[in-house]
This record gives structure tokens, C-alpha cells and sequence, in this order.
């Protein structure tokens, strides 16, 4: 019984430490409606997000919410009252995708749940 209680741990743990970690650097893009796109650095570590519109500079935003559930990632980004701490979000945007090894894809919600857009980000490796 020991054994067997020894390989299952083992196997759990080797699975947990092989999964995708949604941290470090991501560099993305993707749309808003018809007309609005944009280009993002995401840093989960400091929770900043280095965001950029067409015909826009760059701006430092506070990335906040961040959820991992397994494969699925989370995270808001208040666009419009150019939030630089999660305090002071007021309309966030919600940013719900699917994590693969250095890939996340997913769906830009408003703050009433209607998806409003699309994004796709890849991990930077240094």
C-alpha cells in the first residue's frame, strides 16, 4: 500500500510541475469591436500591462483579477478609465482565454459578460 500511495503522489506532482504556468512575459495583440486594435506586454509578476491602440503611445495599466484554473486564464485590464492600479478600475475589461505551453487565445468581455473582442498572446522567452 505504501508503494502504491508513493507512485501516486509522485505521478501528481510530476503533472502539477508539467502544466503551463500562466507567469512572466507575454507579448499580444487583438481587436475590439470593428475598429479598435491594440498591442500588449503583459508582466504578471509586477501585474502591469504595456498597452498600445493604433495611432496610440504606449501606455503602463494595471493588470488585475489574475486567475489560473488549469488550462483557463483570467485577468482585467480597465481600458477606458486608464486604470494604473487595480483600486482604481472602474469599467474593466475582462480577458478570458485558454493557456497552452507558451500560447494563451481567448475572448475580451465588457464589464456586462457580452464579448466584445478577441486576443491572442505569446510567452517571452529572454
Amino acid at each position: 500500500m505504501s508503494r502504491i500511495l508513493h507512485f501516486s503522489l509522485a505521478l501528481c506532482f510530476g503533472l502539477v510541475s508539467c502544466a503551463p504556468s500562466f507567469k512572466g512575459v507575454f507579448e499580444g495583440a487583438g481587436q475590439i469591436g470593428n475598429d479598435r486594435f491594440f498591442s500588449f506586454t503583459l508582466d504578471t509578476e509586477r501585474r502591469t500591462v504595456t498597452w498600445q491602440e493604433s495611432n496610440q503611445g504606449q501606455e503602463m495599466l494595471a493588470l488585475c483579477d489574475i486567475v489560473q484554473n488549469k488550462g483557463a486564464v483570467s485577468f482585467s485590464i480597465d481600458l477606458d478609465s486608464r486604470a494604473k492600479t487595480c483600486e482604481e478600475m472602474k469599467n474593466p475589461y475582462r480577458f478570458q482565454g485558454t493557456l497552452g505551453r507558451d500560447v494563451v487565445t481567448g475572448e475580451v468581455s465588457d464589464l456586462n459578460g457580452r464579448v466584445v473582442g478577441r486576443f491572442r498572446a505569446l510567452r517571452h522567452h529572454e
